[in-house]
């Protein structure tokens, strides 16, 4: 859990980042989705130190779980991805996404 001093940092994080996917989209969709990754691994990461009081575990607990949870969303968007384009891939005898089958 996030320290109380830093909850209000972390509401304005993810408000802004809320907003930025909000007006521009896809554009930053992967950006935004590897910030959301980084920010739960974060939270998480830093939930598992073992001693709350060392700061410095918790940091690098953190950002070791801020990196592999960003790195996370950005392979689980690729996967959407690809499973996506193959779906859409007519296969033999069948018609594609969004034809009448003529």
């Amino acid at each position: 859990m996030i320290p109380a001093s830093y909850t209000t940092l972390a509401a304005v994080v993810f408000v802004v980042g809320g907003l930025l996917t909000c007006f521009a989209g896809f554009r930053l969709f992967r950006i935004v989705l590897a910030l959301y990754g980084f920010f739960a691994g974060a939270m998480i990461g830093s939930h598992i130190a073992a001693d709350p009081g060392n700061t410095w575990a918790v940091a690098m607990y953190g950002l070791v779980g801020g990196v592999v949870g960003a790195a996370l969303m950005v392979v689980a968007y690729f996967v959407g991805r690809y499973r996506d384009d193959r779906d859409a891939r007519p296969r033999s005898g069948e018609a594609g996404r969004g034809s009448c089958g003529a």
